[in-house]
């Protein structure tokens, strides 16, 4: 995929030594923003709908129960260096207030995965972000609502 205009992009990456500064919480914030601004993209591509159906698309990607399930699959698949198991864990025992919409376990590693997006995109590894991502969207979101068209994501070839 192409690189990401710079207007997106820290201007310059940060260092391993600056990232270890920032809590795992800051991290998931930022990734947070990645992951719903690619999510976003990916779903807009589709095609053209209604601003709720792309909303009500988007909210099944990002909730805290599929990006869990996203970052099981990843695990499952040895998709992960040691490195960014390590940011993971970071993420996922870090505290915090967990939502009601979402259980204690899910949150934790939700928050595991968007720290992960969030340090990968801080040090500037954006085709790591991209081969993240396009794996977590190669299948049907795990939280799919009822009555939706499944796989509406896959990239076509």
């Amino acid at each position: 995929m192409n690189d990401f205009p710079p207007a997106l992009a820290p201007d310059p990456p940060l260092s391993e030594r600056e990232l270890r500064q920032y809590s795992p919480l800051a991290l998931a914030w930022v990734g947070d923003a990645v992951f719903d601004l690619l999510v976003r993209r990916r779903v807009l591509q589709c095609g053209y709908r209604r601003v709720n159906d792309l909303h009500r698309e988007t909210v099944k990607w990002v909730c805290a129960e599929s990006q869990a399930q996203i970052l099981r699959r990843l695990r499952q698949d040895g998709c992960l260096s040691s490195a960014e198991e390590d940011i993971v864990r970071r993420g996922r025992n870090s505290h915090s207030r967990i939502p009601r919409h979402a259980s204690a376990q899910e949150y934790h590693h939700s928050t595991g995965f968007e720290a992960l997006l969030g340090w990968l995109w801080l040090q500037g590894d954006y085709r790591r972000v991209e081969e993240i991502v396009s794996l977590a969207l190669a299948s049907p979101p795990p939280a799919e609502e009822q009555g939706v068209e499944r796989g509406e994501l896959r990239e076509e070839s």
